[in-house]
């Protein structure tokens, strides 16, 4: 386009120069404003359990305009932040996730909105303690173990070997256990309205059962019967706080043995409809006797044996410890039955006994002892005859393979003349020995005749 005026010319040319040198033109002439451009950061990867801290100060403006920043954490098209002039924001997952996180940046005319990836990693459990233990052989054994894990909602499992024996699996209830506790819990927490007026407390029992809750003071709230969920009105303007009271009725557990309780219980803080901050009270660390019924039936000769305790928490994570305990030997138990017999010399006495041993896997000698000399091996139920009147104790000894003898005796009381002779062994080597005499006597008798007679 040719310009013939020359004024009008001088007046464009001193327009552009005033932009150029101020930035502005007249007020005649109008700005365009171009949108924002958002950017989430990312991607985000933490494990369980661990506050996840958001960035979106990458975001930038063509225009110096103030950028806002609101967060959906889940994608799922509810804002869980007002916006804000802070571009960052945190949340912690308690379970495993992946999805995408939202953030939408305003500048007061366009809400330009961007996703970056979330990816919430299980962590392991982790064993705190093992304790050692000394039990005697044939009795069951116990262990106490504690464990910790980020996840409070992770299911658990352990598994028992024994010197690399397994000895099967026990479940362990969702989230855990803490001290044994009867009755309620009371949770005492203070909420803070520093950036936000707070409007609701949100509460939802995970694990058990919300039966009151108190607010700064206030009316003591009862439901009865308890419930799961409860939204509190507070409301709390900024800079004010409230002292929160929750009475929780924990769920029973039978899982370990003795009845045991647990209790689990999330909470939100809502402001002008939106989710402003999350978490969660539970008695997180697991503590559980662990008693199996398995037993060690010998010593083995061993000093120690080894426990090896491994718990995992079904999502591919978990840690082991290994426990040295000692077996102790048992002596067997020795039982010789029925009354003490009253017998005549030359009657067969029939004895009975028998023994029980902890150690099953024990090997055992068995003796008797019939007071009389005489001595029977190897059998529970032997007999003996008497050939002399008296009183006589009989011992029944049972040793097993470690050196443990266990006894028990019998009295027996023999009547009669004892015409017949004890032939104990002292008097049959006594009677051969004077057989042998007699026999060297006329062989030598004889001899000496013949000797005579030639």
């Amino acid at each position: 386009m040719r310009i013939s005026n020359r004024r009008t010319y001088i007046l464009i040319v001193c327009m552009l120069l005033t932009a150029a040198v101020f930035g502005t033109l007249p007020a005649n002439v109008v700005a365009q404003n171009d949108p924002p451009v958002a950017d989430a950061g990312g991607p985000y990867t933490a494990p369980e359990g661990t506050a996840i801290v958001f960035d979106a100060s990458g975001s930038t403006d063509p225009n110096p305009d103030v950028l806002q920043y609101r967060w959906d954490f889940d994608n799922d098209g509810l804002w869980d932040t007002s916006f804000s002039t802070d571009p960052t924001a945190v949340n912690t997952w308690f379970d495993d996730y992946s999805g995408l996180v939202v953030v939408n940046v305003s500048d007061g005319e366009f809400n330009i909105t961007d996703t970056a990836d979330v990816t919430v990693t299980n962590a392991d459990p982790i064993l705190i303690t093992g304790q050692y233990d000394t039990v005697d052989e044939g009795q069951p054994f116990s262990v106490v173990i504690e464990f910790t894990d980020p996840g409070p909602f992770d299911q658990f499992l352990t598994t028992v070997t024994v010197d690399g024996s397994g000895h099967g699996g026990l479940k362990l209830p969702v989230l855990g256990l803490n001290d044994v506790t009867y009755g309620s819990v009371i949770l005492h927490t203070t909420l803070y309205a520093n950036d936000y007026k707070l409007d609701e407390l949100k509460l939802k029992a995970e694990k058990g059962k919300i039966s009151s809750y108190t607010v700064g003071g206030g009316p003591h709230e009862v439901f009865s019967p308890s419930v799961t969920e409860e939204t509190i009105s507070l409301p709390l303007q900024f800079g004010e706080t409230a002292n929160i009271d929750i009475e929780m009725e924990p769920e029973p557990i039978t899982t370990c043995g003795d009845q045991t309780e647990i209790w689990a219980l999330q909470w939100h803080t809502i402001s002008d409809g939106l989710q402003i901050s999350t978490g969660i009270f539970t008695n997180a660390t697991q503590k559980c006797p662990l008693s199996f019924d398995k037993s060690i039936g010998d010593d083995c000769g061993q000093d120690f044996h080894t426990i090896k305790i491994t718990i995992s928490d079904l999502n591919g994570g978990m840690d082991f410890d290994l426990i040295e305990f000692k077996v102790n030997n048992v002596a067997p138990d020795v039982y010789v039955r029925g009354p003490d017999p009253t017998v005549d010399t030359g009657d067969e006495v029939h004895f009975n006994g028998s023994f029980k041993d902890p150690g099953w896997l024990d090997t055992h000698t068995i003796e008797w002892d019939f007071g009389d000399g005489y001595t029977d091996n190897g059998s529970l139920t032997p007999t003996h005859t008497y050939s002399s009147s008296g009183t006589y104790t009989v011992t029944l000894n049972v040793t097993d393979d470690d050196g443990g003898v266990g006894t028990d005796t019998l009295t027996v009381t023999v009547e009669g003349e004892g015409t017949t002779m004890d032939w104990t062994p002292i008097y049959w080597f006594i009677f051969f020995i004077v057989i042998a005499i007699l026999l060297i006597t006329m062989y030598l008798l004889k001899s000496k005749g013949r000797v005579e007679d030639e």
